[in-house]
């Protein structure tokens, strides 16, 4: 019976072990990414408030660009342009980090980005979706939620 618990034991500490170095990781990971974003952010987040995608068309992914010159694209940001210009914002926070391979083994990462901003029409939280180059990041996805669009509607 000694036995069975001495090895219990370890097996229940080695798995305790790799939890906590998975979580040190994973805060890790955050940490550098939200070192490398913030500069980036910083420069983005007055650039894509403008609404005109001709600002901010070099920060974006090839994807993202195609999809923001298409018509429906075109309408997407006149709408969110109604919640009016940026007036400040805060210090983006990375909200998560993943790392993904291709089939041929090369891996990027993206990055979940939240960043609150005041707009002459109220307040909004932006949620971009980055994706890690070797310059630096692109913008891959972006979203925007305000009070001020339920209340645009009524």
């Amino acid at each position: 019976m000694k036995k069975f618990l001495k090895v219990a034991g370890i097996v229940l500490g080695v798995i305790v072990l790799f939890f906590a170095v998975l979580a040190f990781w994973s805060v890790q990971a955050l940490s550098d990414a939200q070192e490398r974003v913030t500069p980036f952010m910083e420069q983005s987040v007055p650039l894509v408030a403008t609404w005109d995608v001709n600002n901010f068309e070099a920060l974006l992914t090839p994807e993202m660009v195609e999809s923001a010159q298409s018509e429906k694209g075109q309408k997407v940001f006149k709408y969110l342009s109604k919640v009016g210009g940026l007036k400040s914002f805060s210090a983006p926070e990375v909200l998560k980090v993943s790392s993904i391979s291709d089939i041929s083994g090369t891996g990027t990462e993206i990055a979940i980005v939240q960043v609150n901003a005041e707009f002459d029409n109220g307040p909004g939280v932006f949620t971009f979706t980055l994706l890690e180059t070797d310059s630096g990041y692109l913008i891959q996805g972006i979203n925007l939620n305000s009070d001020f669009f339920l209340e645009e509607g009524t």
